[in-house]
Parts: C-alpha cells; sequence; structure tokens
C-alpha cells in the first residue's frame, strides 16, 4: 500500500471517528435523558462537560488529518509531525485532567452516580493511553527527523 493510498485510509477512518462521536454525544443526550432520576438541570450539567470534553477531542482529529497530508506528501518524519503529536499528547493529557476534576465535582455534590462516574474513570484511562503513545511517538518522530536530515546532509 503506498502513502497516498494509507493517507486516504487513515483520513477515512479519521472522518467516521468524527461522525461517530457526533452521533455518540447525540445517544449519550438520549440515554440521559430516558434516566428516571435525571432532571433538567443534571442533563444540562453533564451535556455541558462531554460537549466541552470533545471540543480536544476534534481539534486532535484536526491534527491528525494534517498529519495524514503530510504522509501522503512523503514527509512522514518532519519537526512538524511531532509537534503535532506532542500537540495531541498535551490536548489529551488536558481532557484527561478536565473530566477527572468535573466528574469528582459533580459525583461530590451528587449531580453524577456512581455508573457515570465509572464510565468517566474508564473514558480517563483511555485518554491517559492517548496521551503517553502520542507523547512516545512525537518523541520517535522527532528522533527521526534528526536522523533523516543528518542523512540528508550527508549525501
Amino acid at each position: 500500500m503506498g502513502q497516498s493510498a494509507l493517507s486516504k485510509w487513515f483520513k477515512a477512518i479519521l472522518f467516521f471517528l468524527g461522525a461517530a462521536g457526533a452521533a455518540g454525544f447525540t445517544a449519550f443526550a438520549f440515554i440521559l435523558r430516558s434516566l428516571k432520576w435525571m432532571t433538567t438541570t443534571y442533563l444540562i450539567v453533564w451535556l455541558a462537560v462531554v460537549a466541552a470534553a470533545l471540543v480536544p477531542c476534534y481539534i486532535v482529529l484536526a491534527l491528525l488529518w494534517r498529519i495524514c497530508t503530510t504522509i501522503s506528501d512523503g514527509t512522514v518524519f518532519c519537526l512538524e509531525n511531532a509537534s503535532r503529536l506532542r500537540a495531541i499528547s498535551y490536548l489529551a493529557g488536558a481532557d484527561c485532567v478536565f473530566l477527572f476534576v468535573c466528574s469528582v465535582i459533580l459525583f461530590a455534590v451528587k449531580l453524577s452516580n456512581a455508573y457515570l462516574f465509572f464510565a468517566s474513570l474508564l473514558t480517563i484511562v483511555v485518554g491517559v493511553v492517548i496521551t503517553a503513545a502520542a507523547a512516545i511517538l512525537s518523541h520517535f518522530c522527532k528522533k527521526a527527523a534528526d536522523l533523516q536530515d543528518q542523512s540528508d546532509l550527508t549525501i
């Protein structure tokens, strides 16, 4: 599979992830509305928290889209991609902290139950894994870009 085809596949996956995130948010809203203990105040607070937590996710999708564009151009290992991956790591980490703080506060003031709290914690674990993976990939991408620059200078 060539770089152009790989880039197209990644972009299709990113588009699907963006659509799935929007559909998941809509489904989450309907599920929350159907809960008997969920009042309008609780619903608005939870939807605001989830919507705010989704903003960095869509910024990450945009950064990944730009990385896919560089893949199709043939410049995979460059400093721009390393900085994009570092930004993805920071965004994912900040999103984890935000979601954790909001989950603890909402649980403490009884705007949440144990199921929503533990679902939030599972989401945070996934976010921490993404944070670590993006940081590691950023480091390796920077090292590869440095090696590529050295190789270009020796030819």
